[in-house]
């Protein structure tokens, strides 16, 4: 008899403590729900990360800037909402109670983003050398024998292609096409 009732106590005692080890398993849980926006122009933020630090809970924000994170066991927990482009907001003393979701609206500011310098090497681009300059050189008997020249440099050059004289003040002004620079005409008698 007392051997049985010692077991009867050992078999009583393991149930006790599956039992306490079974409510340990199934504890409530909750939620966290919220809203984040953007803080100068209240419009919704979406994929939004949400984070509780030290955990393995989270969600991302929907289109409309919505999110839930769910199976959160009750507690104090601190909050993480980062977005790039945006300040990263940490909320802290976030309470979670089995009664009710826990609702936390944020709104986050814009911020510039710093990337890494970007230098750009001379070496990769070839230095393209510019066209030369057409050179039309004219001998003293292909002036003297132009047709329409009557041996005159100016008459003779005026006839080349992109060449025209302006008469203006008794003065024989050559303009050339692309000759914004210098003009001149050399010529030396042989």
């Amino acid at each position: 008899m007392n051997r049985r009732r010692h077991c009867f106590s050992v078999i009583l005692a393991v149930l006790i403590i599956l039992a306490a080890t079974n409510t340990g398993i199934s504890q409530p849980t909750s939620s966290i729900t919220g809203r984040v926006v953007d803080a100068e122009t209240n419009e919704p933020l979406s994929s939004v990360n949400v984070t509780l630090e030290d955990t393995e809970f989270g969600a991302a924000t929907d289109l409309d800037g919505m999110y839930t994170v769910i199976g959160v066991p009750p507690g104090t927990y601190i909050m993480r909402f980062s977005y790039i482009g945006f300040e990263t907001v940490e909320r802290s003393d976030v309470l979670v109670v089995s009664a009710k979701p826990t609702v936390v609206e944020e709104a986050l500011r814009a911020v510039a983003l710093r990337g890494e310098d970007v230098v750009v090497d001379v070496g990769f681009f070839r230095r393209e050398l510019q066209a030369p300059v057409s050179t039309t050189r004219l001998s003293r008997e292909e002036i003297r024998r132009f047709p329409g020249g009557f041996e005159d440099v100016v008459r003779t050059v005026s006839t080349l292609p992109g060449v025209a004289v302006v008469n203006e003040g008794g003065r024989n002004d050559l303009l050339v096409r692309g000759g914004g620079i210098a003009i001149g005409i050399w010529y030396h008698t042989i």
